[in-house]
């Protein structure tokens, strides 16, 4: 059995954001030493409780603190930006991860 890790991630609203982000960072990195094999990342724009505003970018601050677990896009909230500027995150993330990336779109809920 292989097991997975979503983060949402749905925080307390008076919590300091930078430290929602640290123990989501954290607990990515745990569950890569674990020996989980997939972690969902979501992001969204205006949800203060769902901090993670680019699951692109929190993929990259872990791509070189994580091994063999692979990161992927929750979704990418593609009405939110051009799909050139989209393409080209998704080909530099794919290489930094050498291979362990998959990449997930929506038409986004929230904006």
């Amino acid at each position: 059995m292989k097991l997975g890790f979503f983060t949402r991630p749905l925080h307390p609203l008076d919590k300091n954001w930078r430290t929602c982000l640290n123990e989501d960072r954290e607990a990515i990195i745990l569950a890569d030493k674990l020996g989980y094999s997939e972690a969902y990342i979501g992001e969204h724009l205006s949800d203060k409780a769902e901090n993670i505003t680019s699951c692109i970018a929190f993929i990259a601050s872990l791509a070189y603190e994580t091994k063999t677990i692979r990161l992927r896009t929750g979704t990418v909230n593609i009405p939110n930006l051009h799909p050139v500027h989209i393409a080209g995150q998704v080909a530099m993330i794919d290489n930094m991860l050498n291979g362990r990336f998959n990449f997930g779109i929506s038409p986004g809920g929230l904006i």
